[in-house]
């Protein structure tokens, strides 16, 4: 980038011309003192970050500025390090004394990004159901009524992975405590419009007998599906 300087008529120029090469290089060098992304009140924690497909990254996490029960919070940065939406993040779960945790993200395929996290009342015992939402490239819900749930039955659900199904939409693989006494392993997919393309609740992957609640993640095959492990 060049640059053509004049004499400043003004004091408030001299500020101006410090203040615009200051944000050039927002990337920080010191590993001390790193770039901040949010710097709300409150605990900011669990990251996921994808590309936004412009050299730049989304990144979402858990965020507890509003009460100690956490919301989910999005932001955008570009190449260079400098924060493209709202100041400390964008609100896509917040709210309803409602516990946001463990969000998981894929890109969407158009600069935006797809958002999972597990959702439940903060009182003791009761059940954890999935949620997502998306957002696009400006910082922007997508989805209608709020957040679309992916899986509200019965038991605990918490989501393990989620990709890029290709066209827009995601996969979305979680840990399901439907059956009483076992940790199954489902799948679903939704298009960009927040829609179920599969079974109401998802489809099983590992539904062994089993009280041990396994892990799994899984990439996208490159033909419309994906592989899980």
């Amino acid at each position: 980038m060049d640059y053509v300087f004049s004499r400043p008529m003004r004091s408030s120029s001299i500020l101006f011309l410090f203040a615009f090469r200051f944000v050039i290089a927002q990337w920080s060098n010191d590993p001390n003192v790193n770039t901040p992304i949010s710097t709300a009140n409150g605990d900011q924690q669990v990251p996921a970050i994808v590309s936004d497909g412009a050299r730049g990254a989304i990144i979402t996490w858990k965020d507890t500025r509003n009460t100690i029960w956490p919301d989910i919070y999005v932001q955008r940065v570009n190449q260079s390090g400098i924060i493209q939406w709202t100041t400390n993040g964008v609100p896509v779960a917040v709210g309803g004394f409602r516990m946001h945790e463990f969000p998981r993200m894929s890109i969407d395929g158009t600069g935006g990004a797809i958002i999972a996290w597990r959702e439940s009342p903060p009182q003791p015992n009761l059940n954890y159901d999935i949620y997502a939402q998306r957002i696009n490239t400006s910082g922007v819900v997508q989805w209608p009524s709020g957040c679309i749930p992916i899986c509200a039955l019965p038991g605990h659900q918490g989501p393990y992975s989620i990709v890029y199904d290709g066209t827009r939409g995601a996969f979305i693989l979680w840990g399901d405590g439907r059956r009483v006494g076992f940790s199954d392993i489902y799948i679903q997919r939704v298009n960009a419009l927040g829609q179920a393309q599969w079974d109401s609740n998802g489809v099983p992957i590992f539904t062994l007998y089993t009280p041990v609640g396994p892990s799994a993640t899984m990439t996208n095959d490159g033909a419309g599906g994906v592989i899980i492990t």
